[in-house]
């Protein structure tokens, strides 16, 4: 999991090595020469106030517990995320650990296996509830991949996970006793929630992206006017409730992730899940909000 705060760091690395750079230049010849343009000034160390609470990001997740398998240097693996978090628990501000994007599966194997890789696919997305709830998730906005097995499958992880699954403005399809799927509010899938976190009520929104072509998923929700209209309205609403600071987690394309960080008033931060390259975009600020990824596959 990577955070951040650190990206941030490298700028004035940067810069110190250009002054450096600049300061160091000199003549061939033995004669001293003037400088022909003034030295820049000297950057002043920024004067911040102490955080209040802190974001622990996780962004597309696709279920990996393990490294990503690479053979040199192995990145991620939930394991060592876990040990982070639970490092950073009594250090520091209070933290908030949030997810977005495809958390539980990152596709549905075909072929000959494709049975006895589905078992195994779900026992894994089990595991992954009981590690995310022993580390405290705050809360996840889900993505396509994760109804890859069918709503069904994906409600029985969503009543099983100890943290709420959030998604405004999204219905999943209800079985009805004759056997006809009606479209009702599901009890698994949540638009907001508030919570404590130190001195500070802090709200978060899940803001989700899904669409299928073979209908499988639940009605798409419009990244444009449909889907901020779900934040505004979910935005509010937590504002009413005493909410100080609103994180929006979205599951989307970049696209629509600055779509909800320009158009949506209210939110502080947007969790950016649903990217499909493995880099890391720096953190931005579109329309004031803060725009922050975590990369994928715990990396």
């Amino acid at each position: 999991m990577k955070r951040p705060k650190r990206r941030l760091g490298f700028a004035p690395l940067g810069v110190a090595a250009l002054v450096l750079l600049t300061g160091s230049g000199g003549s061939c010849s033995e004669e001293q020469r003037e400088p022909t343009t003034p030295a820049p000034p000297p950057l002043a160390e920024a004067e911040l106030p102490p955080a209040d609470v802190r974001l622990l990001v996780i962004t597309d997740l696709d279920g990996y517990l393990e490294p990503c398998g690479c053979t040199s240097r192995p990145l991620g693996g939930i394991d060592r995320m876990s040990a982070r978090v639970r490092s950073l628990s009594g250090e520091g501000p209070p933290s908030a650990l949030v997810a977005a994007g495809n958390l539980y599966f990152h596709g549905a194997p075909h072929g000959a296996d494709a049975e006895r890789a589905a078992v195994q696919e779900r026992m894994r997305a089990e595991t992954l509830n009981t590690i995310l709830e022993r580390v405290d998730l705050t809360a996840a906005a889900p993505g396509p991949l994760d109804f890859g097995y069918g709503t069904d499958t994906f409600r029985a992880l969503a009543g099983e996970a100890g943290f709420p699954l959030l998604a405004a403005g999204v219905t999943l399809a209800t079985p009805a006793e004759e056997g006809e799927e009606t479209e009702a509010p599901s009890p698994v899938l949540t638009a907001t929630t508030l919570r404590r976190i130190g001195s500070r009520q802090v709200g978060f929104v899940g803001l989700t992206q899904l669409e299928s072509a073979d209908g499988s998923l639940p009605d798409a929700v419009e990244i444009d006017a449909a889907l901020r209209e779900a934040g505004r309205a979910a935005v509010a609403e937590l504002r009413e409730r005493g909410a100080e600071l609103v994180v929006a987690l979205v599951t989307a394309d970049r696209r629509g992730a600055r779509q909800v960080a320009t158009g949506v008033d209210g939110v502080d931060v947007v969790v950016h899940g649903g990217v499909d390259e493995a880099s890391v975009s720096p953190p931005s600020t579109p329309g004031g909000a803060i725009l922050v990824n975590a990369g994928r596959q715990g990396q």
